[in-house]
């Protein structure tokens, strides 16, 4: 996966996205777990994040998804004391 994907490249956008928020994200960067360059030195350029290192220090969001059925289920009136102990 390294060898296909350490040529590929993420925007800084969907860099954070992928790896859990900007927090996260500008502490991998700060602490260089992300490669990343910027085409200029202009405060507006575009970011070049590294794929491989992006994909490493991925983050799925399962509280997100527990928090839409929670809401799914309470505006359908099908509140359980299963979905409430999730939340």
């Amino acid at each position: 996966m390294k060898i296909v994907l350490n040529d590929k490249t993420f925007s800084k956008d969907e860099a954070i996205s992928i790896v859990g928020g900007l927090a996260r994200f500008k502490d991998l960067c700060e602490h260089w777990r992300i490669r990343f360059e910027k085409s200029t030195s202009a405060q507006n350029s575009r970011w070049k994040c590294n794929a491989y290192d992006v994909i490493r220090y991925a983050q799925i969001n399962f509280r997100g998804q527990i928090k839409k059925s929670m809401l799914h289920s309470v505006n359908t009136g099908m509140v359980t004391a299963q979905n409430v102990s999730t939340v």
